[in-house]
């Protein structure tokens, strides 16, 4: 996979050692489907599509006449996890289209096991959380649990901090300093996004 985002000329073919490499758009890693344009489409659609595949499910334990707290057990360890699996990653990132994309799928779950309801409203009255809560959530506690963490492999991912002088002296200023991006893809990685966000 050539990972380009600009419009520059590459060869039709690369070889190694006179073995031809194969070349793809869409390559699937530990789950995760990563595109050439660094664009979650792909990965959306895949999600959706395994999960909208497990409703039929859920439709044939309704028409048993299960009960709906088991209905909705059903959907939080069978469904649910396929549209939050590595979320941290890829949440940031996501467009509007694509999360409503996603919601859509809770909402036609929570159709077949509640009846029909506004959405939102039904949410809030129950306390139940939108996927959008839930994968806002998971990258938090990723960032706080996981990178924040001194003894973590992953903490050098974090940009340089800033001196207690240098914070002391403005008011609700980051401990770390933000890079300077130039583009929307920068601006909304899963870092840059959760020191602008979390912090």
């Amino acid at each position: 996979m050539i990972i380009n985002t600009s419009h520059c000329n590459f060869p039709d073919k690369l070889s190694v050692a006179d073995v031809e490499i194969e070349r793809v758009n869409v390559f699937k890693l530990l789950g995760v489907h990563i595109n050439q344009s660094l664009k979650w489409d792909d990965h959306v659609s895949a999600i959706c599509y395994k999960a909208a595949s497990r409703i039929y499910f859920l439709k044939q334990l309704k028409r048993s006449s299960v009960d709906p707290d088991d209905l909705y057990h059903f959907y939080t360890t069978v469904i649910r996890p396929i549209l939050e699996y590595a979320c941290p990653v890829w949440h940031s990132s996501l467009t509007v289209e694509h999360s409503n994309r996603i919601e859509a799928i809770q909402k036609r779950a929570f159709r077949i096991i509640f009846g029909s309801f506004d959405y939102l409203d039904f949410c809030s009255r129950n306390g139940l959380s939108t996927l959008y809560e839930r994968r806002d959530l998971l990258a938090r506690q990723f960032f706080f649990q996981t990178i924040l963490n001194k003894s973590s492999c992953l903490n050098y991912l974090l940009p340089e901090e800033r001196s207690d002088r240098v914070i002391g002296k403005l008011r609700h200023l980051s401990i770390f300093k933000l890079p300077h991006v130039h583009t929307t893809r920068s601006k909304t990685s899963f870092i840059n996004y959760a020191i602008d966000h979390y912090i």
